[in-house]
């Protein structure tokens, strides 16, 4: 049997892969963040670790703001 994990999830709408205007992550809360966490960032690699922390917080805000009905 080949059954994809997709075809296990509902359907669901897709976030947007880009932060919002005035979302209010930036570098310097990502790297508060992992001073908290105790872990470090290559530096070549902060701003694809911030964007993706961005878009999280925005999914995340989306998601609670939804009035919890299935």
């Amino acid at each position: 049997m080949n059954t994809s994990v997709f075809s296990l999830v509902p359907e669901m709408s897709v976030f947007s892969l880009d932060a919002s205007h005035g979302n209010p992550v930036t570098k310097t809360t990502l790297e508060a963040l992992c001073s908290q966490l105790g872990v470090s960032i290559d530096e070549k690699e902060k701003e694809d670790y911030r964007r993706l922390l961005a878009v999280f917080h925005d999914a995340s805000e989306q998601l609670m703001a939804m009035d919890g009905r299935i």
